[in-house]
């Protein structure tokens, strides 16, 4: 069951200063605390140190401080983006983010945003903007909770994407670096599942290819961790099969699969 959604604000915010290493905002030294996510909120920031943006569009922040894992890209940073960038804009809009990773910027293609303008801010520095939109998908809120507006941006990348034929309907996902602890005998866990005829989906695939795999799959086996993201692309009734450390519970894999419909 779906059960109870959460809901997600949009804020823009006056005089901002962004610190690119934490990807908080402050106003003057102060930070302001809505946009702490892997960061203390306590920080102070000179605002004299800031180099300034000035930008006749809209200025979105399209990240947040883990937005180099694939996890927090696809449900944090890109549907900040999409929402955002759905929104009528007189001025037009420009993105504010980091230099990306090409599979970063192979979603974005997807979603038709590859060519959206940009501001690159740089790491370890600091900048003024005059005026800031920062969605609250970027701070956390939706981690834990059932979002289908993160739903609605993976259908509208599904719907973009080019189906291909796979003929792999059974996948186990390894994570390979793994948070929350190594499975003892995954080499022989491995080695089973693929004389049962499971297909193992590799870390180095190509983002496209992985999406697709992930929507004609009918059973999704793995351990928490980046790699159970494309669970959101599933189709509703696949069957995940998720393998979760007793010392260690994290339910945010579990909500993506509610917001699917996977089972």
């Amino acid at each position: 069951a779906t059960g109870v959604t959460t809901t997600v604000r949009n804020y823009t915010i006056s005089n901002a200063i962004l610190d690119v290493d934490t990807a908080l905002l402050f106003h003057g030294q102060a930070t302001i605390p809505e946009t702490a996510y892997f960061a203390s909120g306590t920080e102070r920031r000179n605002p004299a140190r800031a180099l300034q943006i000035f930008a006749s569009e809209d200025l979105i922040i399209g990240f947040n401080r883990a937005h180099n894992r694939y996890q927090h890209w696809l449900t944090q940073c890109l549907p900040a983006i999409d929402w955002s960038l759905r929104q009528e804009r007189p001025n037009g809009a420009r993105l504010v983010l980091p230099p990306l990773a090409g599979w970063q910027e192979d979603i974005l293609r997807i979603l038709c945003y590859g060519d959206v303008p940009r501001v690159t801010v740089q790491a370890g520095a600091i900048y003024h903007l005059p005026k800031i939109e920062y969605s609250e998908f970027l701070n956390g809120t939706t981690a834990f909770r059932i979002c289908l507006s993160a739903r609605d941006t993976s259908r509208r990348i599904l719907d973009r994407l080019p189906r291909a034929a796979t003929p792999h309907r059974l996948l186990y996902v390894p994570f390979p670096t793994p948070f929350y602890g190594s499975i003892a005998n995954e080499i022989e866990v491995v080695d089973l599942l693929r004389h049962s005829g499971v297909f193992v989906v590799e870390p180095s695939l190509p983002v496209a290819e992985r999406i697709n795999l992930f929507r004609e799959a009918d059973v999704v086996i793995g351990p928490v961790g980046d790699g159970l993201t494309d669970i959101m692309f599933c189709r509703p009734g696949t069957l995940l099969w998720e393998f979760m450390p007793q010392h260690y519970q994290n339910a945010s894999f579990n909500r993506l699969a509610q917001a699917a419909g996977v089972d």
